[in-house]
């Protein structure tokens, strides 16, 4: 299942995907950006990144048909970049704390490019989804093996009043703006996906990705420690994964399941 790549503009590419998605594979139940379009963070030169929600029918999953995919992904060949997933994996991911599908709770309403009556009742519950999974699932990624580590390696023996090179400063945009997030949820407050125009989180992550006015690796490496320091502080009051959660996610994909099966 692939959109062509021959697209004029952002309307039309949301219109094809999710128009070949309903076609090929079921109902959409939420499009939204993924990617920096996803937290205002883009520019001219930014991909248009797309993320896909759908209900495969539930008589084709209890068939001996061809099992509907639970992900479809772009293929580097492609001019799109998009992410499909089937709505039981996206649960799986969300119940499994995944950053980047809890995310699609808290984005701005003008965001979504389609969101069905059945994905809202999701929001209601949104805020049982920061948890210590989520938490640990951005702390993950920050600070890993592919966050701060690498960050670490690229600029330890540099002096630190230096200025970065493209891929340090890129690196250390994506660990502050995970970081960022993830002293919303240590915060007990909404995710912050959306960074508002002129705000000083967006500033400073402008600044890594643009190119422009970037600061030195001392400053980044303070402003990473500062966030680190203040989540390591108070992230002991995150709550666990409730079973309220777990109740309430099995509830509603069951009932998304029986509608769709006569």
């Amino acid at each position: 299942m692939r959109p062509a790549s021959s697209t004029e503009n952002f309307t039309e590419n949301w219109s094809q995907l999710v128009k070949k998605v309903e076609n090929e594979l079921g109902t959409v139940l939420l499009a939204c950006p993924f990617g920096s379009q996803r937290y205002n963070l883009d520019t001219k030169k930014s991909d248009m990144d797309m993320f896909v929600i759908y209900q495969a029918d539930t008589k084709s999953l209890l068939g001996f048909d061809k099992q509907p995919p639970q992900t479809v992904k772009s293929s580097e060949r492609e001019t799109l970049d998009y992410t499909v997933h089937e709505v039981y994996r996206y649960g799986e991911l969300l119940l499994a704390g995944d950053h980047r599908c809890v995310e699609t709770l808290f984005l701005q309403e003008s965001s979504y490019v389609a969101i069905s009556d059945t994905f809202k009742q999701l929001l209601l519950k949104r805020h049982l989804f920061l948890n210590s999974l989520c938490l640990d699932k951005y702390l993950t990624d920050a600070l890993g093996n592919k966050g701060l580590k690498l960050f670490e390696k690229w600029t330890k023996d540099k002096p630190y009043d230096l200025q970065m090179t493209e891929r340090e400063s890129k690196l250390g945009y994506i660990i502050i703006r995970l970081l960022q997030n993830a002293k919303n949820v240590v915060d007990k407050e909404d995710l912050q996906v959306f960074r508002l125009n002129d705000s000083l989180e967006r500033n400073l992550l402008m600044s890594l990705k643009s190119m422009e006015n970037i600061p030195p690796i001392q400053f980044v490496l303070d402003e990473i420690n500062r966030l680190k320091n203040y989540i390591d502080e108070n992230k002991d009051d995150v709550p666990e994964a409730s079973e309220e959660l777990k109740l309430f996610m099995n509830d509603w994909i069951l009932t998304l399941r029986k509608k769709t099966f006569i």
